[in-house]
């Protein structure tokens, strides 16, 4: 598995407390991207910095999005892990996560929807990306189709 990322205990603490804090939030949907947004969460009475914990959110965020059912202690448990994202998922070969990750979710069904998610969460983002950058070649801006 990649190396851990800096997501200790104490911060999975928080954003549980966070998250339990905001269960009125789809979590799923949220513009994390949007100050204006982000300034509509309750921060009150966490111990961690609101950027510290904008950082684990959109991992979370990130998270359930390739997560069934967006289940909540999943995702938990992957970020406590130093698991932050399907790109990260999709980096590993099956049976690393597997190996790894069926354990840790004490259910080899789970861990492989999850990455089959991952995997195809990868393949939309590449062909986003694709498109973008073939779209902004010079001769298809020289061309002018429109």
């Amino acid at each position: 598995m990649p190396k851990k990322n800096n997501f200790n205990p104490d911060i999975i603490e928080d954003l549980t407390k966070f998250l339990d804090q905001n269960k009125e939030v789809d979590f799923l949907n949220f513009n994390l991207q949007s100050d204006d947004a982000i300034d509509t969460l309750n921060f009150k009475s966490l111990t961690r910095k609101k950027e510290e914990l904008i950082s684990l959110i959109k991992a979370f965020q990130r998270l359930i999005r390739i997560i069934p059912e967006q289940n909540r202690d999943v995702a938990l448990t992957l970020l406590g892990e130093g698991v932050h994202s399907g790109l990260q998922i999709a980096q590993m070969t099956r049976k690393e996560f597997m190996g790894k990750c069926a354990t840790l979710l004490k259910d080899e069904t789970l861990a492989d929807t999850i990455y089959q998610n991952a995997l195809k969460k990868r393949g939309v983002i590449l062909l986003q990306y694709l498109d973008v950058y073939q779209n902004n070649e010079p001769h298809i801006k020289a061309a002018k189709f429109n």
